[in-house]
Formats: C-alpha cells, sequence, structure tokens
C-alpha cells in the first residue's frame, strides 16, 4: 500500500469528491493512548474546512465525529485515493495520533 503526501487542499477536494458521489466512508480515530475508535457514514466537507462523518438511524441514535484539517501537518493520500490519513497534529502533545478516513466503493455496496 503506498502513500503519498498531499497538502491540505488536495485532502479537502477529494473529500468534497466523496461528498458529492454521497460515498459511505469509514472514520479510524487513532489516539495517543492506543485506543482506536471506528464508525461508519457519510462525510461533509464544511466551507471552514471542517470534516463531519455522521452515521445518522434515527433522531435519538448517530454518531458524528467532527476534525479540523489546520489541525493536523501531515495528509497522506493511499495510492488507490480511496483513503486519506491525517497525522502529526499541530499543537503536541495531543490526545489524537492520527485520523484516517476509507472512502468505500459506491459498486460494493449492497
Amino acid at each position: 500500500m503506498q502513500e503519498k503526501i498531499i497538502n491540505q487542499d488536495k485532502a479537502a477536494q477529494a473529500l468534497k469528491l466523496w461528498q458529492n458521489e454521497d460515498r459511505t466512508v469509514e472514520v479510524r480515530i487513532h489516539f495517543s493512548q492506543g485506543i482506536t475508535q471506528t464508525h461508519p457514514g457519510y462525510v461533509t466537507v464544511e466551507p471552514d474546512g471542517r470534516v463531519v462523518v455522521a452515521h445518522v438511524v434515527d433522531r435519538d441514535h448517530y454518531l458524528t465525529t467532527v476534525i479540523e484539517l489546520s489541525t493536523f501537518k501531515v495528509f497522506k493520500m493511499i495510492e488507490s485515493e480511496n483513503a486519506i490519513i491525517f497525522t502529526q497534529p499541530q499543537e503536541p502533545p495531543s490526545a489524537i495520533e492520527s485520523v484516517m478516513l476509507v472512502s468505500r466503493d459506491r459498486a460494493n455496496e449492497g
């Protein structure tokens, strides 16, 4: 699995494409304590650069993750362009080590 370094704008562009294509994604947050949090959802890129991943079952059952792109120094795209990794928080120490967003191929969805 090859990775290439991209800039914040390229990361936002790719995520906007996933949003426009209404792709489902999975967000994986790796915390510095060794804990990983994962959930599926749909990605939205807000005008201020925030990325929101939301999975809504009903009004009482939902998961959301909000990611500030500007809080990370390094952005990597996996060669297949179906995953983006944000690493190296701007202000260490940080509780979050990295965030990975993986796009699910719509053709493979049931």
